[in-house]
């Protein structure tokens, strides 16, 4: 089964949208009661029968900053059947991003696995 496109849900009180870009582009705008909060635009590769998305552009408003919008957009990108892969033209910005929510060796977004002790 291929991932969705052109779906909206509900996700921690944001709302998103994907919709299909310009040539081999997924964008995904998260708002709230109407007002945008921010929006990621990623490539799409095919790898196999994985579909990859690679982020080219992630833009929060900086009054959103910080609130973990970005992450519930990854989170819902990789829950609608995609792959989300590190960018290897991340800005500082985005491997600060990164590294917090998937540690320096992330390449892959995936699903934190706390460890039992």
């Amino acid at each position: 089964m291929s991932p969705k496109k052109n779906a909206r849900a509900r996700r921690d009180g944001i709302d998103l949208e994907i919709l299909d870009g310009p040539g081999a582009e997924r964008t995904i705008i998260a708002t709230s009661h109407g007002i945008d909060l921010g929006r990621v635009v990623f490539d799409v590769q095919l790898q196999g029968k994985d579909t990859i998305l690679i982020a080219k552009d992630l833009m929060i408003l900086p009054k959103y900053r910080g609130q973990g919008i970005a992450a519930v957009m990854y989170d819902w990108a990789k829950e609608l059947g995609y792959k989300v892969e590190r960018s290897s033209e991340q800005t500082d910005a985005g491997k600060q991003f990164w590294d917090k929510n998937r540690g320096e060796e992330g390449n892959v977004w995936e699903e934190q696995v706390q460890e039992v002790t």
